[in-house]
């Protein structure tokens, strides 16, 4: 008898030992981060107006998107990447010589990962300057799904309207306008009828929400970053560097205009270019709220 109870002590002391990683391994969650770049495309002497065709994906090579991924899975999640383009369509930018997959893209990628997961993922939207308004119409287009944090830095709704226009534009000179019909046909579809400032005629510095900043339920935290407008002493020959902020409103609710879980900062000593860098100040601030908020 006393045999048979220490074998099955040991066959026990056993099992466990074995459930244990396989415990761990269950709890591991799959968490997919969609990133937006912004306005990346120079090339065509237009500055932040060059159509869209010429931007290409930063994110990844700057840093910030790493790190902020590393914060992510030290709350338990394996984290993929998914990176996009501020464009519509996947294209070759002049810029990069590269093909770069824009917003269509994004939605096909997460309609693959619903497709192919036993369990819904975790689902995390990052967007920069630009990249923000496509951040936020991925959201608008599953109101079904959950997205633990969406993260805004510095939304730049005046360059994506002036992109639009100026595509609109230059691909009508040209006998090619399908492109940007074809956007326009999507933000009707969603009814979105001015995607960026409710009102059209507002002034690009005005703190009147746009379409960015009110923040649908189906999103729970939201992290959004500003910069102010400052002017560098270090700068080109011809005299300081002048940061232009792109966003100036505080997040809201889009049901009932609260603040609830919306965190926002302004980070000062960087310009809206230098956002989102390996160990950036902004980066930090958003490192540190996901450890501090963590996954909900």
């Amino acid at each position: 008898m006393h045999r048979f109870l220490l074998w099955s002590d040991g066959f026990l002391l056993f099992l466990m030992s074995c459930m244990i990683p396989w415990q761990e391994a269950q709890a591991v969650q799959q968490l997919a981060l969609f990133a937006f770049s912004g306005g990346t495309g120079k090339g065509c002497g237009a500055g932040f107006a060059c159509p869209l065709r010429y931007n290409f994906e930063a994110l990844q090579s700057k840093g910030g998107l790493g790190q902020i991924a590393q914060a992510l899975e030290a709350q338990g999640a394996q984290v993929t990447i998914h990176a996009y383009a501020s464009d519509f369509t996947e294209h070759h930018s002049p810029d990069s010589g590269r093909m770069e997959k824009g917003f269509e893209n994004a939605l096909h990628d997460l309609d693959a990962i619903l497709a192919s997961s036993p369990q819904p993922p975790r689902l995390v939207v990052l967007g920069s300057s630009q990249g923000v308004y496509w951040a936020m119409l991925l959201v608008l287009a599953h109101p079904e799904l959950r997205f633990d944090y969406l993260i805004e830095s510095d939304g730049g709704c005046r360059g994506f309207r002036l992109f639009l226009e100026y595509f609109q534009e230059l691909q009508a000179s040209q006998g090619n306008p399908q492109d940007h019909a074809y956007l326009n046909g999507y933000l009707e579809r969603a009814g979105i009828e001015h995607y960026c400032y409710i009102d059209p005629k507002e002034s690009v510095t005005s703190t009147t929400p746009s379409s960015a900043d009110l923040i649908p339920d189906n999103v729970h935290y939201n992290l959004e970053l500003h910069t102010p407008t400052l002017a560098f002493p270090s700068g080109p020959p011809a005299g300081p560097s002048l940061n232009l902020p792109e966003d100036y409103a505080t997040n809201i609710r889009l049901g009932d205009g609260s603040t609830r879980d919306i965190f926002t900062h302004v980070t000062y000593r960087i310009t809206h270019d230098q956002m989102l860098n390996a160990n950036g100040p902004d980066t930090l601030w958003l490192v540190r709220q996901i450890e501090k908020l963590g996954l909900p």
